[in-house]
């Protein structure tokens, strides 16, 4: 048996596992594979063994269990260029919304979308089906309760998977499970800027993202963020496209050592609004980062615990070189959080946030980077309606 990992392999354990939960009793089951061919867990032998073997095994573990769904199909669909996951969305939706309105039978079935790549695959995935939820009535409702999306953490971050390792992922599919509709957060500049007034920065925005720059509202489904912590997945994602691995940590020291030279930190002037509209809360400070997540008690950057409790917002003012280096860790485990040694940092539990800034500066979602100048600010991050059918233990 050869020990790459193939798309096969990933539709012949899911097909399994899905087909024991009871969560689809009774359902005709239909799996649409979205495979990033290119991700690491593919190229990488070591990790494509690994990966093989704990599909392998969990097939295994499971094949005497009984049959819960009538039946399960899958589909597998290999992406072939930046964007192409989008695309494959878009159409996949149009073949159910076909079957929504033409299949009496529609009820009796049960669609899943699975992403198989890395988190760029899983982002634009997501970002298409809910921007397709939002054009028309009868879309809104196939995706937000016909749909389920399912999230493999086979990238290098794994952020807003359905676990963080694909151990964690095959054990949940294993769970007593439920539905869930999952919020997303929202980025956007409150006036849309003209190129004339981008090229006043005199960086090149290509530089700094990975393909097309997407037009702004920009979503993210765990984080968004500006400054260093962005600027570690910019660096992360162009030497990630020369050498293929996971190089996050290198890269968060050497954001550390070249960042203020090729952004310098400016001010950030940041209001904080709760659920009725109303600003709770202002800081102004110079900064080095500011994350603004979907909730507390989330990860992101490969299960970096910067949400250790309910707050969901963390603003950072600018620290040394040799300070960022020495509280690094802290950030990693969250034991940031009431450490005097990290008194720079302030967490908010907030609705939205509005952000001026004086600088060109990187944003992030989920680890796709752009680059805002002064004309992008004021810039909005808000949590969305619930939207996105998922599953979590029940």
């Amino acid at each position: 048996m050869s020990s790459e990992l193939t798309s096969q392999d990933i539709a012949d354990c899911l097909s399994v596992i899905i087909s024991k939960n009871p969560l689809w009793n009774g359902k005709s089951v239909y799996l649409d594979i979205i495979v990033n061919p290119t991700a690491g867990c593919f190229r990488k032998k070591k990790k494509a063994v690994h990966y093989k073997k704990v599909l392998a095994n969990t097939a295994q573990a499971v094949k005497s269990k009984e049959n819960q769904a009538a039946s399960v199909t899958t589909n597998t669909i290999c992406t072939e260029y930046a964007g192409h996951a989008k695309e494959i969305t878009v159409k996949l939706v149009e073949k159910i919304l076909d079957e929504y309105k033409n299949n009496p039978s529609f009820e009796q079935d049960a669609h899943i979308i699975i992403t198989a790549g890395g988190d760029g695959t899983s982002l634009e995935v997501q970002t298409s089906l809910f921007k397709l939820a939002h054009d028309d009535e009868t879309k809104n409702t196939v995706i937000t309760k016909h749909i389920t999306l399912i999230r493999l953490p086979l990238g290098t971050g794994n952020d807003g998977t359905d676990g963080h390792t694909l151990e964690e992922t095959m054990n949940l599919l294993q769970s007593p499970l439920k539905f869930k509709n999952a919020q997303a957060v929202r980025v956007y500049p409150e006036k849309t800027p003209t190129p004339e007034e981008i090229k006043k920065c005199k960086k090149n925005p290509e530089k700094y993202s990975d393909g097309d720059i997407p037009p702004a509202p920009w979503y993210a489904f765990n984080s968004a963020s500006i400054g260093i912590d962005a600027y570690v997945c910019y660096l992360t994602n162009a030497i990630k496209r020369k050498m293929p691995g996971n190089i996050y940590q290198m890269c968060v020291i050497l954001s550390a050592f070249v960042y203020d030279k090729d952004l310098p930190i400016g001010t950030a002037h940041v209001e904080y609004f709760d659920k009725d509209g109303n600003v709770f809360a202002k800081t102004d400070d110079r900064i080095t980062f500011v994350v603004f997540g979907k909730s507390g008690h989330s990860t992101y950057g490969g299960g970096h615990k910067i949400f250790p409790t309910d707050d969901n917002v963390c603003f950072t003012k600018k620290i040394s070189l040799a300070k960022l280096i020495m509280v690094n860790n802290h950030y990693i485990d969250g034991s940031y959080i009431n450490n005097k040694k990290c008194s720079c940092s302030k967490t908010f539990s907030a609705e939205k946030i509005r952000i001026n800034y004086d600088k060109p500066i990187l944003v992030q979602c989920d680890g796709e980077t752009v680059l805002l100048t002064e004309s992008h600010f004021p810039l909005i991050m808000e949590k969305t309606e619930p939207c996105i059918q998922i599953i979590e233990r029940a």
